[in-house]
């Protein structure tokens, strides 16, 4: 652990180009190792609009919790989304993760001496909140469809975070808009309530923010491919669990 958090660490020059290297705490530094963290045989996976450049492993597998922690997945990002293999970009053959039983821990891998140096690999990973969508009527993808829709400004079919900040700080502003002026007339009416309305409001106001702010994250959460756009497909999954579970809250209730 202290080595990956590179809590002691040394340089290497080679040629123009400077490294700092995790110094190793009991093992020795071996050429081989010193050899893939200088990238001297390295191969590219491809992820969305993304391309990183990996070291080759020498001896070890690549195991999906090294490839995640490489390609920098986010927490949202690791809960969706399920690798399943590496498929290679010329001959479009596609090799699989496997359990690596070596270890008695059952993790997923690929042995080193399947990948090939300088490839270009394109990860191929199962989105898990599909089974959400399976669960959707046709009429409640639509009312999806047209929310999608409604927070494409442009109509180019995907959603910019500036969209998104955009559509839901509109739709609060206009919703607080309302919630201010139905008191204002509450209190008008029942002025001896001023205090205990004005109290309500301000709580309400208060949770309407609230129900913005998450709103928002929820929907930029939902670029699981990290293009920093949302498109149909990932807007459809992230809504398709909370639509599910709406509706079966409303059938469960009208059971009692």
């Amino acid at each position: 652990l202290k080595t990956h958090l590179k809590f002691s660490s040394f340089t290497v020059k080679f040629a123009s180009k400077s490294f700092e290297l995790p110094l190793p705490t009991q093992e020795p530094l071996y050429v081989d190792l010193l050899k893939t963290h200088l990238k001297f045989s390295s191969f590219t996976v491809k992820f969305a609009s993304k391309s990183f450049e990996l070291p080759l492993p020498t001896q070890e597998p690549l195991y999906v919790d090294l490839l995640k922690t490489h390609l920098k997945f986010s927490s949202k990002q690791k809960d969706s989304l399920e690798i399943l293999a590496l498929k290679h970009e010329s001959s479009s053959e596609e090799i699989a993760f496997e359990p690596d039983t070596e270890l008695g821990l059952q993790l997923m891998a690929i042995p080193a001496q399947k990948l090939t140096k300088g490839a270009s690999y394109v990860l191929v990973a199962k989105d898990l909140r599909d089974s959400a969508v399976e669960m959707l009527t046709d009429s409640e993808k639509q009312e999806i469809f047209k929310t999608f829709d409604s927070i494409d400004a442009n109509g180019d079919k995907s959603l910019t975070h500036d969209e998104v900040n955009e559509y839901f700080q509109s739709l609060c502003t206009a919703n607080c808009k309302r919630i201010t002026e139905s008191a204002d007339r509450h209190i008008k009416s029942h002025p001896k309530l001023k205090e205990r309305i004005e109290r309500m409001r301000d709580i309400t106001l208060k949770n309407e923010k609230q129900r913005r702010d998450r709103k928002i994250v929820q929907v930029k959460e939902a670029d699981v491919d990290g293009d920093r756009r949302v498109d149909v497909d990932e807007f459809l999954r992230c809504e398709a669990a909370r639509v599910v579970r709406l509706r079966e809250f409303r059938e469960k209730r009208a059971k009692k």
